[in-house]
């Protein structure tokens, strides 16, 4: 179908929701875990959304001026007509606008995923097979721990240590490759993430001295 998958930074962007259900909840509460900033349109709220922190509600119907200036929408109400209308409005100017269970008014579909902080799998049929998608993303939760997320944050402390510290950038490729090896996520797995963050900062720092070496 032509779907390009991407990871679209949402922090302080504006996203719209419309509906006021539990799916337009369960979305509202994705896009709160990328840092967006919400804006829900609905006439009735369930308890879920009630609940969201962050979130700028208006109570009321939808208005074609309530897609001005969002980075996305989602439409997720029960009124055929309004998805329509919130469709047509959006993708009038070009903002991208995903009508929940609508293919034909998508321009994105959202994959399930298994996110992990900074680790994030996503996981999707382009909406031929929803069901089979959650039950692989089911799988993969057992296959990748909440400690996935611990993982990729030392990751990134130790991937900027490293390149303010060794200029040469075959050496840190190398580096950057030995740290994600399969003994740590051994280490890992059976040592948690104190003695995999050990081993890995023993082998930055081997790396580190190592150019200094081949330096002088």
């Amino acid at each position: 179908m032509g779907h390009f998958p991407i990871l679209m930074n949402l922090t302080d962007r504006p996203c719209l929701v419309v509906g006021g259900g539990t799916i337009a909840a369960r979305k509202a509460q994705d896009l709160l875990a990328c840092d967006a900033k919400i804006v829900v349109v609905a006439e009735t709220l369930c308890t879920q959304m009630n609940d969201l922190p962050g979130v700028t509600i208006h109570p009321r119907r939808f208005e074609e001026s309530d897609v001005r200036n969002m980075t996305l929408v989602i439409a997720a109400t029960d009124d055929e007509a309004v998805n329509r209308a919130v469709y047509g409005a959006a993708h009038a100017l070009g903002i991208p606008v995903n009508v929940v269970d609508v293919p034909d008014l998508c321009d994105f579909i959202v994959a399930s995923t298994v996110r992990r902080g900074d680790f994030v799998v996503a996981i999707s049929t382009c909406g031929a097979a929803p069901s089979l998608s959650r039950k692989i993303r089911v799988e993969l939760e057992e296959r990748f721990p909440e400690y996935y997320g611990d993982y990729v944050e030392h990751l990134m402390r130790l991937r900027d240590h490293v390149k303010a510290s060794v200029p040469d950038e075959p050496t840190r490729r190398a580096i950057f490759e030995r740290l994600t090896e399969p003994d740590i996520l051994e280490t890992l797995r059976t040592g948690g993430i104190r003695s995999a963050v050990e081993q890995m900062e023993k082998i930055v720092t081997e790396g580190i001295n190592g150019s200094d070496r081949e330096s002088i």
